[in-house]
């Protein structure tokens, strides 16, 4: 009981995705039970809330279930909300997954949430084109707020190309990324990941805005 009114717990439990809440907001952070699609339940501490940015702490990327294919091979993907596809197989008995070969089961898990090792390490999905472009920043004229923690809209990734000195980039991943970009580079940021970018002494850089325009087979 303790635990509980030191940290809210919100319980992502089964295809139906209904979550029973004990919300206590204390410095917006919540402990997540989550039940994967292959039933196994993990613990792991995201922000709800009364989230304030401004504290560094590091967040498992998790992403919700939007839609299913099969690749070449016959094997489900699950497509996530970030874009990238992550494999589902049922494969006894190592990898048991029943629930996937019923399309009415398949259907029921829309809307979970799977952990995504690839937007932990700013990997972009395939496909993806520029759709706007921002101007040439330097230290000088940059917009402040990128320089405080925000946030991509969802379905859109960002690229930072640093065309001359260096960027620090930090963003709240699991484990957190704090790394310096040297130019010349770039650097993707997945959708809706808590970062900030800081140029260290002169330097100049860009952002641009990536969407996907087909899904990869």
């Amino acid at each position: 009981m303790v635990f509980r009114a030191l940290w809210p717990l919100v319980v992502v439990d089964g295809p139906s995705n209904r979550r029973s809440r004990e919300e206590f907001l204390v410095k917006g952070l919540a402990q997540v039970k989550v039940a994967g699609p292959d039933r196994s339940l993990s613990w792991r501490a995201r922000g709800r809330g009364r989230r304030d940015d401004r504290h560094s702490y590091a967040e498992t990327m998790e992403r919700r279930i939007s839609g299913f294919h099969r690749d070449d091979d016959g094997d489900w993907v699950a497509e996530l909300e970030c874009l990238h596809g992550q494999h589902v197989r049922h494969r006894p008995p190592f990898q048991m997954r029943e629930w996937v070969m019923d399309d009415l089961e398949r259907s029921a898990w829309l809307g979970t949430v799977l952990d995504c090792p690839l937007c932990d390490r700013c990997e972009a999905p395939e496909n993806m084109v520029v759709v706007r472009s921002g101007p040439v920043w330097d230290e000088s004229d940059m917009p402040s707020g990128l320089q405080r923690s925000h946030r991509i809209a969802s379905g859109i990734w960002g690229r930072l190309n640093v065309q001359e000195g260096q960027v620090r980039f930090r963003a709240q991943t699991s484990p957190g990324i704090d790394i310096t970009l040297r130019a010349p580079t770039s650097h993707y940021i997945p959708p809706e990941l808590a970062h900030d970018i800081e140029p260290i002494g002169s330097a100049r850089f860009s952002i641009e805005w990536l969407k996907q325009i087909d899904k990869p087979c």
